[in-house]
This record gives structure tokens, sequence and C-alpha cells, in this order.
């Protein structure tokens, strides 16, 4: 796999998204954002990353929202907004807002999408709790505030579980790439907004 930019990024800040980290996602990232990462203006991303679950992965250095400021930098027309149920990892800078939310309960998010003010997102990023069924609630309710062609991601999938998203049925969705990585926890599936 092909060291990118993107990777590069994400190793800067800390993310696990990279191979130098843990995940195996950031060279795909790269190929499926290369030609359109100036044009994205709105990105969502359910997770912030708290200290005490990073921090055994990336190390004692880890701050939370560490794949947030990687995107802000690749994407440099963009809002970054980090969603998590952690209130004490919430922070403001620069393009980077993050908000309270509980992806396991509708009206949570609900009313965290009217507490943000933005309705069309071109990126949705769920690296929240992995539980399956508050992933498959998140991408339910907010898949629709994705702009058409926009893209929904759900990360660090068990492989096990990896066909339940395949199977999973959203009207106006479609099912853009999936990817199985080194491991049991290191697959993603990325779906389309039509």
């Amino acid at each position: 796999m092909n060291k990118t930019e993107l990777c590069e990024i994400f190793e800067k800040y800390g993310s696990d998204k990279c191979p130098a980290i843990l995940h195996s996602y950031s060279s795909v990232y790269y190929d499926i954002f290369k030609n359109i990462r100036y044009n994205i203006k709105n990105i969502l991303e359910i997770g912030v990353g708290n200290f005490k679950l990073m921090s055994s992965i990336v190390g004692k250095n880890y701050i939370p929202g560490a794949s947030l400021r990687a995107w802000s930098e690749f994407f440099p027309n963009a809002n970054v907004i980090g969603l998590d149920i952690d209130k004490d990892i919430l922070f403001k800078e620069n393009r980077i807002s993050c908000y309270y939310t509980d992806q396991s309960d509708k009206n949570s998010l609900l009313q965290t999408i009217v507490t943000i003010g933005i309705k069309n997102f071109d990126l949705i990023i769920d690296v929240g709790s992995h539980i399956v069924n508050h992933m498959l609630l998140s991408i339910d309710v907010l898949h629709e505030f994705l702009i058409s062609g926009g893209l929904y991601i759900i990360e660090d999938i068990k492989l096990q579980d990896l066909q339940i998203f395949i199977d999973h049925k959203i009207e106006g969705m479609e099912i853009h790439k999936t990817h199985k990585g080194n491991n049991a926890w290191d697959s993603f599936i990325a779906y389309r907004s039509e």
C-alpha cells in the first residue's frame, strides 16, 4: 500500500486511520478523495476520540480530535464537525466545531443537526461507538443530510459484521466501496447518496 499525503497527515496528528498507527484506510481514502478535496464544504464525523481509549492505540501524546484536524488540513475549504457523547472532549478551533450527541438515540441525532445548523454534508464518517445497531441507526437518520453524490463512511467494522452493512438497504443510497483491511477490525464501507 502506497504512503500518500493523507497517510502522512493522519500520522502527523496521531489519527489511527493510517497504517503507521493502526488502520489501512488512508491510502484508500486518498484515492477516493484526491480529485474532490477542494470541493468538499461540510464534513461530519461521529467520534472525536477519547484519551483513555485512543492513548492505548496511539500513545500517551494522543490529543482528542486527531482525525478532525487531519480532515481539516486535507480538505482546506471544509467545515469539520465532530460529534461525541463525551462532553469533556468537545472543542472548537479554526474550521472545527464539536457537538454532543448520542448516536444510539434518533432524537439526539436530529436535535444535534438542528443545533449545528448545517443540513448539507459532503461527507459523513461514523467512527463512534462501534456498536452495529448504533451505526445502522445513525446512517438511517443522517444519510438524509448528505448532498447528492455525498459519501457516508462507517469505519472499524468487524469483518464478521461487514455483510450486515452490505445487506442494509437505504433508500437513495448505494454502496460506493467496501474495504477489507489487515485484521478483524480493519474494514469500512462507503455509501454514496444518489
